[in-house]
């Protein structure tokens, strides 16, 4: 399993999962030559809601 924090193309991994998390839950299957990559992603709050604002914003536009 690969975890390296330089840039890398997708298309170099066989699998990507989303947090270590996940990871770890599927490590038990998988084999150990597998390339795999895990991406997570930190929000913090202020920009959760500025988020969740746009997409409201957007599914109002939808509607109407």
């Amino acid at each position: 399993m690969v975890q390296n924090s330089k840039a890398k193309a997708l298309n170099e991994f066989e699998l990507v999962v989303y947090s270590s998390l996940v990871e770890s839950e599927l490590s038990q299957y998988l084999p150990e030559t597998m390339k795999l990559m895990t991406f997570s992603i930190g929000i913090d709050p202020v920009n959760l809601l500025v988020l969740q604002a746009r997409l409201a914003a957007v599914e109002m536009e939808k509607v109407a």
